[in-house]
């Protein structure tokens, strides 16, 4: 399998899997939810990607895999370190960060 499509199968299964879970909850749709949700979808299937460099040797199959399982169990699990990353990557740049964040 070509690395493009496996890549766009990642994104896929990401976008679709929070996808599902937006709309099937109680949350107000909002254009920023909808694309915040599936922009963070599609990194934490994505994000199984790192799984390659550990093992160069891993079957795409069991990459897809692996991200179907990180699509069904949601973002929640890499959002906490995917939003302190890019806080501290803002802060490396800009010198700062939202002034409501805790320090």
């Amino acid at each position: 399998m070509s690395s493009e499509l496996l890549i766009a199968i990642l994104i896929t299964i990401g976008v679709a899997g929070e996808l599902y879970r937006l709309l099937t909850s109680d949350e107000e749709l909002t254009p920023r939810l909808l694309i915040g949700r599936l922009l963070l979808g599609a990194l934490a299937s994505l994000s199984v990607l790192a799984a390659r460099a550990h093992k160069p040797e891993m079957e795409d199959v069991t990459l897809i895999g692996i991200a179907s399982g990180v699509a069904v169990l949601g973002y929640s699990f890499v959002e906490k370190p995917l939003k302190t990353g890019v806080r501290h990557l803002f802060r490396s740049f800009f010198g700062g960060g939202k002034s409501d964040d805790p320090q």
